[in-house]
């Protein structure tokens, strides 16, 4: 009769948890101290069992409660028992507990079946006397009533509910008696798994220049270690990646990197991608951007007196980082001596070249030849005198007189 209020007494309290997965039931004995004669009169009985989520079961990296309900059937002499109480956890597991997920208590009355929280439920787990973690608190738990304890933990990589791979949780329950001896109940856990996955950041793509942008991404790997790469390139076939991030063990990462050395004015395509260890991959989505146009500049150029200027080509303005070729020609008389580029003498050259990294000012610079260093002009050329018998303005020469005639 007992056992069979106790079984109604816990499965009740139970019930109270509509997703609540009870494991099997484990019971103890004790000797009861009644004046007559000792008798087994007192039983303990407990039942490990995990809460899941409606009609599902739970998800790596997902809170989910595990939980304990322990019952005292028959009359010993205190009318009531005492209860240590350690949890094993699953591998991978580890206790999640917060002010939003805290450690849970309660009683309930065989009588009216009602459960009431307990005021004093601890919130911290310590070293246990069997291995695992022990709620620090003996459960005083009187006559025909249970009392039931569930836990937070979360589950970094998946569980098949197996028992020979250890995939469950176990609880030890000692009853406070001079024969009491430690009862196992245990449950069976199941922990799906879960791809690792990308959140879609407001502000993937930031800091937007005419030479590059910084490209954002929050990558969820459920504890999944592995690299973090980002692709680019001028369409959606990408073509380049950047240098991967080694990413930690962990629920989720934000990761980001800063594409530099882009051109100016340009429709650029990126995405991240999650390599995990284990072989599995995730993809963002593709992000689209467009470094700022170009900036325009202009060349002004000056020619002082004496010659002359001209630029190739000529504009009246230039994209940024256009390379103009500018000449200088004197006129007769002068020469040309230097350049001043925005004041300061940079070459001699009659011809030299601009980049137009900003607005450039540019003055060419001439002097007269002084008259020593003119070219002297050769004499005119004489003209070549005939021989007398050929110069016909030249009168002849006069003939000798014949002698006297004798």
């Amino acid at each position: 009769m007992y056992r069979k209020l106790l079984l109604a007494v816990l499965l009740c309290s139970l019930r109270a948890f509509a997703d609540y997965a009870p494991g099997a039931f484990v019971t103890a004995y004790h000797t009861s101290c009644t004046p007559f004669s000792p008798q087994t009169e007192v039983l303990v009985m407990a039942q490990a069992g995990v809460f899941h989520p409606p009609n599902d079961v739970h998800n790596i990296g997902e809170v989910y409660y595990v939980g304990v309900t322990v019952g005292t059937v028959g009359m010993n002499c205190s009318g009531y028992t005492g209860a240590t109480l350690e949890v094993f956890l699953p591998p991978n597991t580890r206790p999640a507990i917060s002010a939003a997920n805290p450690v849970t208590c309660g009683r309930s009355d065989n009588g009216t079946f009602v459960n009431v929280p307990a005021a004093d439920c601890p919130q911290a787990l310590t070293a246990g006397y069997q291995g695992g973690l022990m709620l620090p608190k003996v459960y005083t738990i009187p006559y025909a009533t249970t009392y039931y304890v569930s836990v937070p933990v979360v589950s970094t990589k998946p569980l098949n509910g197996i028992a020979s791979t250890n995939h469950k949780v176990r609880w030890g329950v000692n009853s406070i008696s001079a024969d009491a001896a430690w009862l196992f109940p245990e449950a069976l856990v199941i922990v799906a798994d879960r791809l690792p996955s990308f959140n879609t950041l407001p502000a993937a793509t930031t800091l937007v220049t005419k030479r590059g942008f910084r490209a954002a991404a929050e990558v969820l790997t459920w504890f999944r270690t592995g690299k973090v790469f980002f692709d680019w390139g001028t369409s959606a076939s990408y073509g380049s990646s950047s240098s991967f991030l080694e990413i930690p063990e962990g629920e989720g990462f934000s990761a980001w990197t800063e594409f530099t050395d882009l051109v100016p004015g340009t429709t650029y395509h990126w995405r991240a991608r999650f390599v995990a260890d284990d072989g599995k991959v995730a993809y963002s989505a593709d992000h689209v951007v467009t470094t700022l146009p170009p900036s325009r500049f202009v060349l002004n150029v000056v020619s002082e007196t004496g010659g002359s200027v001209t630029r190739t080509p000529d504009a009246a303005d230039y994209v940024e980082e256009s390379v103009v070729t500018v000449s200088a020609t004197a006129l007769e008389g002068y020469r040309f001596t230097r350049w001043k580029l925005d004041g300061a003498a940079v070459g001699t050259s009659a011809q030299m070249t601009v980049t137009m990294d900003r607005a450039h000012d540019v003055v060419a610079s001439f002097e007269v030849v002084p008259p020593a260093e003119m070219p002297s002009m050769p004499p005119p050329p004489t003209m070549m005198q005939p021989p007398p018998s050929m110069n016909p303005q030249q009168p002849p020469p006069a003939q000798p007189a014949p002698p006297p005639s004798m």
